[in-house]
């Protein structure tokens, strides 16, 4: 929320109905306190309106799908002198992903290269749909749909390159970390505050999970809520 917005906000006690009320003397030439600035209305009306149509398509999905390298880890390939790979991962998105499975919403990964790092990291988080050395990730996307009868606006995808572009524009929600390629974040429905690799898994998951009423459960299994 923009400082306008707040100021008045909070001298107002105001609430959505008043911006609402605000807005509607203005188109009819009514007066509004001369604090409250049309801008920063209009401006909250307009978050409003996309916090509430990505709530729509997170409830929607059934499967989410993650790309690795640059959305999992920070896309740092470290290869040690014998020509062994190891990679970064971030354990709240591990957190998010294994409470994710637990509560029903399935979880793949579909990745262009091949790590056993990332075989054994899926292991224990319990992904069962594991895709490496994949060239055209939207045949995967077809045959998972397929395998479990699930039409695109019930998948969701978060990806960081242009080589994620053909998958991420059929899925019905689309996610991209915030360090991701400007031709994914062109269509995206979400944008992380985090990179990839820092988080952004986590907060992509995370509100999948409170749009189905599910993260409000896992509050209440730490005593948070």
């Amino acid at each position: 929320m923009d400082s306008n917005t707040s100021n008045f906000l909070k001298k107002e006690g105001a609430c959505r109905q008043s911006i609402k009320k605000w807005i509607k003397l203005w188109k009819c030439g009514g007066k509004v306190p001369s604090y409250v600035d049309k801008g920063a209305c209009h401006h909250f009306l307009f978050k409003e309106r996309r916090r509430k149509l990505l709530k729509e398509k997170a409830e929607k999905i059934k499967y989410i799908l993650l790309d690795v390298d640059g959305t999992m880890t920070d896309g740092s390939i470290i290869l040690d002198n014998n020509g062994i790979e190891s990679k970064k991962f971030n354990v709240k998105d591990g957190f998010a992903i294994a409470n994710a499975i637990k509560n029903g919403i399935n979880v793949g990964i579909i990745t262009g290269r091949k790590s056993e790092v990332v075989s054994k990291r899926a292991k224990e988080l319990g992904i069962k749909e594991v895709h490496q050395g994949i060239t055209d990730k939207s045949e995967i996307l077809k045959d998972i749909a397929k395998r479990y009868k699930l039409t695109m606006e019930e998948i969701a995808y978060m990806g960081d390159d242009i080589n994620d572009y053909p998958i991420i524009s059929k899925v019905g929600f689309k996610a991209v970390p915030s360090d991701g390629a400007k031709e994914l974040t062109k269509i995206a429905d979400f944008i992380s505050i985090a990179k990839g690799g820092e988080g952004a898994v986590r907060e992509f998951v995370e509100l999948i999970l409170e749009a189905k009423g599910i993260w409000k459960d896992i509050l209440k299994k730490y005593n948070l809520i």
